[in-house]
């Protein structure tokens, strides 16, 4: 095609009609490129258009392929809607852990200093003055025994405070378990292990909606409404590069016919 462009441009005494024929074999050209692009789309029900002879089957298929790029324009755009809104949300999930290693517990003392250090003291004296509910059944006879006015409850805390090397007792191995035993027996009344209560609970915090959910949720819209993929974008944008060439060959032929009329 372009051999006869550049004849038509050396020899001025080609005619109109010559560049008429050459502007009609571009229109079939086009026509058959548009024709053969229908058969091998991924388009659903984008060949009915193009090969079926029934006016009534070509609109209908026509209605058809329109509502579903409206469908799909809506979701679209409410997509971008729920993309844009940055929504979060928090999710809680319970992680178990299958196997344990004893002791795997956590006591918890809430006592500020151990009652055998302080019994008959006034740290004892100032603790129970501190407790709301000794004070509900004693009333004001808990007020009635003063402190000493030395008293230092930071000083009593320090010395009478619990001490972790006491607390702690770990089993290295076996053979230390028996008596790791007898260390909780002799100061706890009653020792229970729930390990149902030693699952972990994991708090996060992440959009509500983010660009995987959009690229999931338009590929699924796609394929619903269309049948269609992002490859099938592609041939669309291939099909449009090659109708845009083809009406550049078209401009010159009729510039090339414009030149020869002057």
């Amino acid at each position: 095609m372009n051999a006869e462009f550049r004849e038509m441009k050396e020899n001025p005494s080609h005619c109109v009609k010559e560049a008429k024929e050459v502007w009609a074999l571009e229109k079939e050209e086009a026509s058959r490129v548009i024709k053969d692009f229908g058969s091998y789309t991924t388009l659903h029900g984008f060949h009915f258009i193009l090969d079926s002879g029934s006016i009534i089957r070509k609109i209908i298929w026509i209605t058809l392929i329109s509502l579903g790029i409206a469908f799909l324009f809506i979701q679209f755009r409410d997509n971008c809607r729920k993309l844009q809104s940055r929504e979060i949300v928090i999710s809680k999930d319970l992680e178990r852990n299958e196997n344990l290693l004893f002791p795997a517990i956590t006591i918890c003392n809430q006592n500020m200093m151990r009652k055998s250090k302080i019994m008959g003291t006034d740290a004892q004296t100032f603790l129970d003055q501190q407790d709301t509910l000794k004070y509900q059944i004693l009333g004001d006879s808990l007020h009635s025994k003063e402190t000493d006015p030395a008293f230092n409850i930071e000083e009593s805390v320090k010395n009478n405070s619990h001490d972790l090397s006491e607390m702690e007792k770990i089993s290295e191995n076996d053979e230390k378990l028996k008596f790791v035993i007898v260390a909780f027996r002799k100061r706890l009344a009653l020792f229970s292990i729930y390990y149902q209560t030693l699952d972990t609970e994991v708090t996060e915090e992440k959009p509500a909606y983010d660009l995987n959910d959009f690229g999931s949720d338009l590929g699924g819209n796609m394929g619903l409404f269309l049948g269609c993929s992002v490859l099938t974008l592609c041939e669309f944008v291939d099909l449009i590069v090659i109708m845009c060439l083809r009406c550049w060959r078209k401009k010159i032929a009729v510039e090339i016919t414009q030149d020869q009329r002057h």
